[in-house]
């Protein structure tokens, strides 16, 4: 089968289970943006790694577009980067969630991020959790994320596990975020507009909206033009 409109695109019967190592690049995007579009079948990893090292053209960067399963005992390795002039959400595993319920449980994810692009939400897991009930349990981030974009987003969403969330829930729990966050603004401002967040673990909470957290740490580094953030707070 050819037709990029079926394959990838909707896994619809059954559940997952990965046997051994996978590795995807950007040879192997569909529509320029992901590898599958809607995960609706549960992912169990069974420990293996899966190997990611391509480019999203097109507003979305991830594995998946849309994460409507639950995901296990993975491991999420290699590079993306996300050079798209407009608005996108980039993230290793998911840019978004839907109205599901989904637990993402024991997932190590070391994903390097680089963006020159005009980025929306970057999340070290999701990007953006649009709905539903959505669980990390035993997930952890550690890659670099590299920002540089020629123009800003006005409102942009940046957390070391998820970046928004309007999740009817978002309960993230023995959790942890290392990664190294590095923002080039050359002194612009990070954020112009409300509904804008930067955090170690979740980046911004819609209003209205709720999240939990139960034994997570934050080691994120994060700098703006070299300067850590706790020394920067009046630059975003």
């Amino acid at each position: 089968v050819t037709d990029e409109a079926v394959v990838g695109k909707y896994l619809v019967d059954g559940a997952l289970t990965l046997n051994a190592d996978l590795s995807f690049d950007s040879e192997d995007l569909l529509l320029k943006a992901y590898i599958i579009k809607y995960l609706v079948l549960p992912l169990d990893g069974n420990g293996h790694t899966i190997n990611v090292d391509f480019t999203g053209e097109a507003g979305v960067c991830a594995l998946f577009q849309y994460l409507t399963s639950n995901v296990s005992d993975l491991v999420l390795s290699g590079a993306i980067s996300y050079p798209y002039e407009g608005n996108g959400r980039v993230a290793p595993l998911a840019t978004l969630t839907g109205n599901s319920t989904v637990t993402v449980k024991n997932l190590a994810c070391a994903v390097n991020m680089s963006a020159t692009g005009k980025v929306q939400d970057l999340g070290g897991v999701i990007a953006y959790a649009n709905g539903g009930d959505i669980t990390l349990d035993g997930c952890t981030y550690s890659g670099t994320v590299t920002y540089d974009p020629a123009e800003l987003n006005a409102a942009p969403a940046f957390g070391g596990l998820v970046g928004r969330s309007a999740a009817a829930s978002l309960t993230i729990k023995n959790s942890v975020s290392s990664g190294t966050f590095n923002f080039d603004l050359h002194n612009r401002p990070l954020c112009t507009a409300d509904a804008s967040g930067l955090g170690g673990i979740l980046g911004l909470a819609v209003a209205g909206k709720a999240a939990s957290f139960e034994n997570v740490e934050n080691k994120s580094a994060i700098t703006i033009d070299n300067v850590s953030v706790l020394e920067n707070k009046d630059r975003f």
